[in-house]
């Protein structure tokens, strides 16, 4: 009997604030990485206002699965990007995520229409 792959999210430095994430990646399964209100520890979503401020993702931001016993993030058409390591993911690409790596979804922007209100990326630390 295999074990079902985990991806965990642990805040990074930077990070809108967030639970530590951990999420089950069944063979066959994409999870949608992206900005809800029904955000939780087991999924994908994450607040669309936090304390630290309003995040910068999409709805549907990124998408991560695992396959061979990798796992693997693919941005999904999202605004402001996905990157592992500081390096964006451009188009389609897909990457392999190893221990440690550093995602980003989003970047900081600061919204002077509105004072004081930054937009902050979801920063993650990688563990599987």
């Amino acid at each position: 009997m295999s074990t079902v792959p985990t991806l965990t999210l642990i805040p990074a430095e930077g990070s809108t604030d967030f639970s530590t994430k951990t999420i089950s990646l069944p063979a066959g399964t994409t999870v949608i990485l992206g900005r809800c209100s029904t955000a939780a520890e087991s999924n994908g979503y994450f607040a669309a206002k936090a304390k630290s401020g309003r995040t910068p993702l999409s709805r549907s931001h990124a998408k991560v699965w695992a396959d061979d016993d990798k796992i693997f993030i693919q941005d999904a058409g999202s605004v402001n990007g996905t990157f592992v390591n500081d390096r964006k993911l451009e188009g389609d690409e897909r990457v392999a995520l190893k221990n440690g790596d550093i995602t980003r979804l989003g970047i900081w922007i600061e919204d002077s229409a509105l004072e004081g209100d930054e937009k902050t990326p979801v920063v993650a630390s990688i563990k599987y």
